[in-house]
């Protein structure tokens, strides 16, 4: 079967992380993407490291099999191929900070005017409105200001970031889902969409088991290590070898962890018999689940917590990660075709379909305006 976006046509001026993320999600869809590109430098991330044969490994990492056609907007026939582009697409979608596209030309009042059934993205740093919307920004602004790493780290530390471009991933998510249903609105009602994703908007949203207790209560959330603020034993801990995690979300379950760590006692010990009380005694039962832990490696932990379906795990380096055969048996650790890049390993979609089969390989990102003449064909 074809891939659910076959057919659709995306036209991408986007660049860095947040818009090509979204883009990236779209074309494995089976969306077409033409990055539209500035001439000779080409989008940012081209230019950044590290680089394997000259080759950017983080670009092609996020745009692979897309296409590639360089425009300069100041030029009256490349402005004559944009608006062909416009005309022709089901989505534009671009991440300048608001104003830039309608100094350019090419807001969302002209290009509806262009192609009413266009469905167009912006994804911004504060979105198109409010007293930020034209603040400069970048992932680490946004990850400080949404209070995320206030809550990141340990009681001690300095504020810390989460350790990827998390507010530029979640943006390119939300603008994937919304030009998703902005497509389906314009098959009920054949008219095209203006989409406004923010990065602020985006991160605030993965915060509601966050906010909504800290606002009612009237508190201020920290950082808590690897806890959980809510749930006990819910952590890192440490057995004789190597650290795991546990995370136990209800009473039964913390029942039967006590069981299979050889002390069923200790799901009767009146401090630890309902989340509430662990939590309040989460020192006292720490001290004690790592003395028992401390016992055994963590192979053979987890091996019995896994026979017992007690939610564990390891904690893997990026290496250990990428030998992991869960995520090969699915198709998440891929390569490039035809030996581009050999040693780069690229994640695979995580969205499979009964009917779709999975890539096994990915197209390398294109060139600058490598397909030029391709588009320009189409474009008659």
């Amino acid at each position: 079967m074809s891939k659910p976006l076959q057919g659709i046509t995306i036209v991408d001026m986007t660049r860095v992380l947040s818009g090509p993320f979204c883009t990236q999600i779209l074309a494995s869809l089976g969306a077409r993407v033409i990055k539209v590109e500035r001439p000779k430098t080409g989008e940012d991330s081209r230019a950044y490291p590290p680089f394997e044969e000259g080759e950017p490994i983080p670009f092609h990492a996020i745009n692979h099999g897309k296409e590639s056609i360089t425009l300069d907007l100041k030029e009256a026939e490349d402005r004559k191929i944009f608006e062909k582009l416009l005309k022709k697409a089901d989505v534009f979608i671009e991440n300048y900070r608001p104003g830039v596209m309608k100094a350019k030309g090419y807001d969302w009042d002209t290009a509806k005017k262009i192609n009413p059934k266009l469905v167009y993205a912006s994804v911004s740093g504060f979105g198109q409105t409010g007293p930020y919307a034209e603040h400069a920004c970048y992932d680490l602004v946004i990850q400080g200001m949404s209070g995320l790493m206030s809550i990141t780290g340990h009681p001690q530390d300095k504020p810390v970031r989460v350790g990827t471009e998390v507010a530029d991933m979640l943006s390119g998510m939300y603008a994937a889902i919304g030009i998703n249903a902005a497509l389906y609105k314009r098959q009920q009602t054949g008219e095209g969409s203006y989409i406004d994703v923010a990065m602020y908007d985006s991160l605030v949203s993965m915060l509601p088991s966050t906010i909504s207790p800290a606002s009612a209560l009237h508190i201020t959330p920290h950082a808590t290590g690897n806890r959980h603020a809510l749930l006990a034993p819910f952590d890192v801990f440490f057995t004789q070898d190597h650290p795991i995690t546990i995370c136990i979300g209800n009473d039964s379950l913390f029942q039967r962890l006590c069981t299979t760590l050889g002390k069923p006692a200790l799901a009767q010990d009146e401090r630890f018999t309902s989340n509430t009380k662990r939590v309040k005694k989460i020192e006292a039962l720490t001290e004690e689940m790592n003395t028992i832990l401390a016992t055994k490696p963590s192979r053979e932990w987890l091996d019995a917590f896994i026979e017992n379906q007690i939610p564990a795990g390891p904690i893997n380096t990026i290496d250990d990660m990428l030998q992991d055969e869960q995520l090969k048996a699915r198709n998440m650790i891929l390569k490039f075709t035809d030996g581009f890049i050999p040693e780069a390993d690229v994640p695979g979609n995580p969205i499979k379909f009964g009917d779709v089969a999975d890539a096994t390989e990915l197209q390398r990102g294109p060139h600058i305006d490598e397909h030029r003449e391709k588009i320009l064909k189409d474009l008659g």
